[in-house]
């Protein structure tokens, strides 16, 4: 509804076809609309895709395109690299930025929802110690755990540093598993998780579990990270660097976005492709920040750098992220009238480091023209 009658595009998704009717898309109109009312005298190109070859040939097209460019992407690939800024999609936005493409992507909104560190045996001497057990509880603090509502996917990622050099699969058979556990209460029930074969197949090093809470709850969890362990080829003692994701958020009135595992590292939280050296990658902070006292600062959920070290490890003094903020929680058409920052007790309106993109792109084709 907030889009010029001239948009072009161009549907290279088997699973989609353009129509007036935007329920379940909301996210890309808003992204659109944000990029239009920026640059209101530009072409917009909108471009839809599901799978990896479809962004592929999706951005091809676009580089085909005549004329100064822009592009801006809200979305966020876990589990797709080693989160050093290398790996197929990151290649797909290199070859964009070769083009001459400015490309505004959104940093994530992980903050509160990663955790990266080394692996250090807890006393098992088979698991990841977290604190001192080996549980990662879905909980905001320590020993407090958040109740999770019947019906709730729970999506869990890992990733660790043993990618081979084509970022297609692991150089050295380190093979980790991810677990899920429910707390009755008294102790922790096993849950099965994800498993796969990293020992004996040149499967990428990551795993990932969804799981859709039952009926009966809500109920609580944790995760325990395993390591699969044998002589030979496949021995594992430790010691690699662990990225650990979830797609679920929390947030409480007052505070904003809050931490969904007991153990977080807000640093190293930054997504693929926002750890690219192609991306202008960016952040968020509320757009009415200057009338709030005392100042709100980057939205708490905003993914934070430095990314990895080149291969996947500690990322240390490598190339930090974000590289810009921009503003969120605006009005958009879509999402309607923003009624305050994201710590308020009601939020209306566009938040997040999608929203923030495509202000960045839309400033940058207005500059440029």
């Amino acid at each position: 509804g907030d889009l010029p009658a001239g948009v072009v595009t161009h549907d290279f998704s088997a699973a989609y076809n353009f129509s007036p009717d935007t329920s379940g898309y909301a996210h890309g109109a808003a992204c659109s609309e944000i990029a239009y009312d920026m640059a209101p005298g530009a072409t917009v190109h909108l471009y839809a895709w599901s799978t990896e070859a479809e962004f592929g040939n999706a951005v091809n097209n676009y580089i085909g395109v005549a004329g100064k460019k822009v592009a801006t992407m809200s979305v966020s690939f876990v589990n797709a690299g080693p989160y050093d800024g290398t790996g197929s999609i990151n290649t797909i936005v290199d070859n964009a930025q070769t083009a001459g493409i400015l490309w505004a992507n959104s940093a994530g909104n992980y903050q509160k929802q990663h955790w990266s560190g080394t692996a250090a045996a807890s006393s098992d001497g088979e698991s990841v110690a977290f604190g001192t057990g080996n549980i990662e509880g879905i909980g905001p603090t320590s020993g407090s755990l958040w109740n999770v509502s019947s019906g709730t996917s729970l999506r869990i990622f890992l990733e660790w540093n043993d990618w081979n050099a084509a970022r297609t699969g692991n150089q050295n058979h380190i093979d980790y598993d991810v677990e899920l556990y429910r707390w009755t209460g008294t102790t922790w029930t096993y849950i099965p998780g994800a498993a796969a074969d990293q020992c004996g197949t040149t499967t990428a090093p990551v795993e990932s579990l969804s799981y859709t809470v039952p009926s009966g709850g809500p109920y609580s969890y944790g995760i325990a990270i395993w390591r699969y362990q044998v002589t030979g080829t496949c021995t594992n003692n430790f010691g690699h660097w662990l990225n650990l994701f979830t797609f679920n958020g929390f947030r409480q009135t007052g505070s904003g976005a809050v931490n969904a595992f007991w153990y977080v590292n807000e640093c190293n939280s930054v997504t693929i492709p926002a750890d690219g050296s192609s991306a202008v990658t960016t952040g968020a902070t509320y757009h009415g920040e200057d009338t709030l006292s005392p100042l709100y600062g980057l939205e708490t959920f905003t993914s934070q750098g430095p990314r990895n070290a080149f291969g996947g490890g500690n990322p240390g003094t490598t190339v930090n992220k974000p590289d810009v903020v921009a503003p969120d929680g605006v009005n958009t058409v879509t999402y309607g009238v923003n009624t305050g920052n994201y710590a308020s007790a009601t939020v209306t309106g566009f938040f997040g480091t999608s929203s923030s993109a495509p202000h960045v792109a839309g400033l940058a084709a207005s500059v440029w023209e």
